[in-house]
């Protein structure tokens, strides 16, 4: 019963800490999300002759970058609001290998800050970077980093990044108290209606991108992978609590259940959300994952070098 008790108990909410910086081993904690961002590129680059990474970084985000005034044309799997190759444009100067470094660290970084605003501590940056889930990140390196730095910043600027991949953390706003939400809306409003302007119609863009390119295979969404209904009323429940309790973390994780379409290297904010409010319940799954996924990568591994 104690096991048990442990899997489900919550933390309560708490107000996200202003001057998350100031909190108990946050020097500490950044420290080693730097050090583990060091140690996952180097095992990702010693395993490129072996295994193809970084797919979405060559084929994807630095095609997109280079026609920025056309990203979602030239580069047909960059699914993103064309305003997000503005932030990876100064990415094309350094070779892609650096490019990588940078972004984790800054991935890593932000997700550690993530954590100590909402509620976090060491042991959970801890436990949600040794994952499995955050080393595949490295892996296959996606735009969660821009999502996180938007975590940070002034919840009135934040769309501008939080944006980048609505689907990994939209539902944050939900947290917000109502009176902040005709100014949200004001923003997102001009952001998009600014971006149509200097873009063109880049939503109808993506959604004909979306209808000849298919990733059904790689695709875990609760919502693909649970019938409907019950992923949306898991999504529904967190969802509101993250409205009644004002919890940003509950927000963020209500998210997930509603998105089509995610992919594992794609979950780090959602697990850190999850290490934050179930700590038992996040621990027991980045134990099992390691088990499953990790042994399951070895053996992949080591039948390619074969």
């Amino acid at each position: 019963m104690a096991f048990v008790r442990s899997l489900t108990h919550i933390v309560p909410v708490q107000a996200p800490h202003p001057r998350w910086w100031d909190q108990p081993r946050f020097w500490q904690a950044l420290a080693l999300s730097q050090a583990l961002a060091v140690v996952y590129w180097l095992v990702a680059y010693a395993l490129r002759p072996i295994i193809f990474i970084w797919w979405d970084q060559t084929y994807t985000f630095r095609v997109a970058a280079a026609h920025f005034l056309t990203p979602n044309q030239m580069a047909p799997a960059f699914f993103n609001p064309p305003w997000v190759t503005l932030i990876l444009a100064p990415l094309q100067w350094v070779p892609l290998e650096a490019s990588v470094f940078i972004q984790t660290s800054i991935y890593f970084a932000a997700l550690t800050a993530v954590i100590y605003k909402f509620g976090g501590n060491f042991a959970t940056v801890a436990w949600v970077l040794i994952s499995y889930i955050s080393l595949d990140a490295v892996f296959e390196l996606n735009l969660e980093w821009i999502v996180a730095l938007g975590l940070l910043l002034p919840v009135w600027v934040s769309p501008v990044l939080v944006l980048a991949k609505p689907q990994s953390a939209v539902g944050y706003y939900l947290s917000r108290p109502i009176r902040e939400w005709p100014l949200l809306a004001l923003v997102i409003g001009v952001l998009v209606g600014v971006s149509f302007l200097i873009w063109g119609n880049w939503v109808a863009v993506i959604l004909e991108n979306q209808s000849r390119i298919s990733a059904q295979g790689h695709n875990i969404a609760p919502l693909n992978r649970l019938p409907a209904l019950v992923s949306l009323a898991i999504g529904g429940t967190l969802a509101w609590l993250a409205f009644r309790r004002q919890d940003a973390a509950l927000g963020v994780l209500a998210t997930l259940f509603f998105t089509p379409y995610t992919t594992l290297y794609a979950l780090p904010i959602h697990l850190a959300m999850l290490a934050i409010r179930w700590p038992g319940l996040a621990r027991l799954l980045i134990t099992v994952m390691w088990i499953v996924y990790g042994g399951a990568a070895v053996f992949f591994i080591l039948r390619a070098g074969g």
